[in-house]
């Protein structure tokens, strides 16, 4: 099944494959697929740029300006509960791009446009340490369930392993995003406007690329990882891991945002 979605990000629920998160401009929208209606809404006081639900499911975390703020999720329901102190800019102003639990929900990794990710520690509230970013601005972080975060710039990746002490950065060109394929195999993906590349566990090696026209959206399936989402150039294509293209399954959508639900049976496309 495919859900096609006007504007904003969306995010499913960890476990419940029938609960969404959908923004729309400043404001975030709770709502229930099986119902098909919107099931709460809260606005903030200015354009939401990222959202992420807690590994529990239990929260929403969610980016905006210079800020990220927690909810719980409570009774279908959405309480604001705190907000990030405001940190140092290490590049001109700290504006949110993208933020990723990582995968034991301890922390939450902000890429917020300066030249280092805080990541903050969610029970105290408080910076546990900034990562070091690639060479300019970060714009995307991901994580996975090794503890491994990755940190995208326009122009390179920086990979790090906490846990093994490791850490490498891979170059590359107008880089919009950075992915990490949901099992364990360690596996990254970088994306452009034409390609969505794989690199290997530990290194530099380009594994699998798929060329695309003028890529605007993409998505590992959740758990496995065994399928990639891929919007580009108004259409929605479903491929393996290998870069095999199993088939169409939209077309005339421009799309800013793809996402699996907790079972892989919904694909959610957000754009116009």
């Amino acid at each position: 099944m495919v859900l096609r979605l006007d504007n904003g990000h969306i995010c499913f629920h960890p476990t419940e494959g029938n609960i969404y998160a959908l923004t729309a401009g400043n404001q975030i929208h709770l709502a229930s697929l099986s119902e098909g209606k919107i099931l709460f809404t809260h606005t903030l006081n200015e354009e939401i740029s990222s959202i992420a639900f807690h590994p529990n499911g239990e929260g929403i975390a969610v980016g905006y300006g210079d800020t990220v703020t927690f909810f719980d999720l409570k009774e279908s329901t959405l309480q604001e509960k705190k907000s990030l102190p405001r940190g140092k800019s290490y590049f001109g102003e700290p504006t949110i791009r993208d933020i990723s639990y990582t995968a034991d929900g301890q922390y939450l990794v902000i890429a917020n446009n300066t030249l280092v990710a805080p990541v903050w520690n969610i029970a105290d509230n408080t910076l546990r340490y900034n990562v070091e970013g690639p060479l300019d601005p970060v714009i995307s972080s991901a994580t996975n369930k090794e503890g491994v975060i990755a940190l995208a710039s326009a122009e390179s990746v920086a990979v790090h392993s906490i846990s093994h002490n490791k850490f490498y950065r891979i170059n590359c060109s107008h880089i919009s995003k950075v992915l990490m394929d949901p099992s364990a195999a360690g596996r990254l993906a970088i994306v452009t406007p034409t390609a969505f590349v794989q690199y290997t566990r530990w290194g530099t090696t380009s594994w699998n690329s798929i060329e695309t026209e003028a890529l605007t959206a993409c998505a590992y399936s959740n758990s496995d990882g065994k399928q990639i989402a891929i919007a580009d150039a108004g259409k929605i294509s479903l491929w393996t891991r290998n870069g095999k293209g199993v088939k169409t399954v939209t077309e005339n959508f421009k799309t800013n945002s793809l996402a699996f639900n907790s079972n892989n049976q919904v694909l959610a496309a957000v754009g116009a």
